[in-house]
């Protein structure tokens, strides 16, 4: 079953990436002094189309 594509899915998709991404910098993966150095994680509505315009 798929989820609704609405802001409560886009909170909760980027919690989740966010935290395997936090463990992923603590185990050195990722490079930055702090996780917000290491990575930057958008979703939402129409992040994709502004950075594929952007290109």
């Amino acid at each position: 079953m798929f989820e609704p594509n609405d802001a409560n899915t886009w909170v909760t998709a980027k919690s989740m990436i966010v935290n395997f991404l936090t463990e992923k910098w603590k185990q050195g993966a990722l490079a930055g002094s702090s996780p917000e150095d290491a990575f930057d994680v958008q979703i939402g509505l129409g992040t994709l189309q502004q950075q594929m315009q952007k290109s």
